[in-house]
């Protein structure tokens, strides 16, 4: 009797159980930079000559060669040839700041008080799990960065004034970045998550190397790494 008792118990439990599973923070892989994909650099890691501070979503080692200010925003209305979908956009909005070798990354207004990056999925329908219609809410999902990049060899270089180690910085360099992600997703419910990255960029300035072209032309050879979540790699 127990047995039976306990299994109808467990039946009741069960069938009360409701869960959604939902795809989330798929648009953090999505490259807000419109100049990087348009020369199909969307996931390119070593481009240090576009400093449009979206440019730092594929690597925040990037911000070593950021000079001064700058400020970049983008609007992309997404699943624009899809019928029917018309309340769906990609927004990012940043600012950066460079000097001497070192560059920072801090998110700027991007839409309805939220900063950084945000996909809103404009109105969703919201209901229980017998059916019934709970009314609507406006689903979206925001992610926050702040980063930093340092160029090890610039930054030396401007406080040992070496004419040796001048010369080496001109023809190569190393710059390290670091970035730190909020995350927030309302999808029904709203959850907050976190993720970080590192990154690394090699320069090499082969034509520094013959100072009777040096004038005459710039070849810059760069590579780089960008690791997300590398606490995670396991």
């Amino acid at each position: 009797m127990k047995k039976i008792a306990l299994i109808l118990f467990f039946i009741f439990i069960i069938s009360k159980l409701f869960c959604v599973s939902q795809f989330a923070c798929i648009f953090t892989l999505l490259n807000p930079s419109a100049t990087d994909v348009a020369f199909g650099l969307d996931s390119g890691t070593a481009n240090i000559w576009n400093t449009n501070p979206l440019s730092v979503w594929s690597n925040p080692a990037k911000l070593g060669y950021h000079k001064g200010f700058a400020f970049g925003y983008s609007h992309d209305l997404w699943f624009e040839d899809v019928p029917g979908i018309n309340d769906m956009y990609l927004r990012s909005s940043y600012v950066s700041f460079g000097w001497n070798g070192i560059g920072i990354l801090l998110p700027a207004l991007c839409s309805n008080g939220r900063l950084g990056t945000c996909m809103d999925y404009g109105e969703q329908e919201e209901y229980d799990e017998d059916g019934n219609y709970l009314g609507s809410f406006s689903a979206y999902e925001s992610d926050t960065k702040f980063a930093i990049g340092i160029n090890t060899l610039e930054i030396i270089s401007n406080l040992i004034k070496n004419r040796q180690l001048t010369f080496l910085q001109n023809c190569a360099d190393l710059s390290l970045g670091y970035n730190y992600d909020i995350i927030y997703s309302k999808l029904g419910y709203k959850g907050k998550s976190f993720s970080t990255g590192i990154g690394g960029i090699f320069r090499l300035s082969l034509s520094k190397f013959f100072e009777d072209f040096d004038n005459l032309f710039t070849l810059d050879l760069a590579s780089g790494v960008y690791l997300l979540n590398p606490s995670k790699l396991r």
